[in-house]
């Protein structure tokens, strides 16, 4: 029984360190007229309190997650919205969400990518009420 909690031990490492991690940035765009503290909650970098999003403006962070925890549901509050998002294998790497849910906002057709323009969609999110 040890053996096999240590072999998966190491191999969980192993796949953390070999395997890198997912990185997506999560631009998170308010469209109210106030402030919002911004809290992500969910596994590996980039979460926790990120910060505060400007009165129609907007906060991008950076998450990393390892592959071992895909796909996993993030959930975040910002002021006294609340909302989830999923991040899968083979999501984009760069996604928008707006705040309140459902609010239009203007997503960029273009991703700078070193130094040459390219041209994208929002990733694939999906909110759970």
């Amino acid at each position: 029984m040890k053996r096999s909690i240590l072999t998966a031990t190491l191999i969980v490492a192993a796949a953390m360190v070999f395997g890198g991690c997912k990185k997506v940035q999560t631009t998170f765009v308010n469209t109210t007229t106030e402030p919002l503290e911004l809290t992500v909650n969910g596994p590996g970098l980039g979460v926790g309190k990120v910060g505060t999003i400007p009165a129609g403006g907007q906060l991008t962070t950076l998450i990393q997650v390892s592959p071992v925890w895909l796909p996993t549901t993030y959930n975040f509050t910002a002021g006294g919205h609340e909302q989830s998002f999923s991040l899968t294998d083979d999501c984009k790497d760069r996604i928008w969400i707006a705040i309140p849910e459902g609010a239009k906002i203007d997503i960029p057709s273009w991703q700078e990518g070193q130094g040459a323009a390219q041209i994208g969609a929002p990733a694939p999110v999906s909110y759970n009420p």
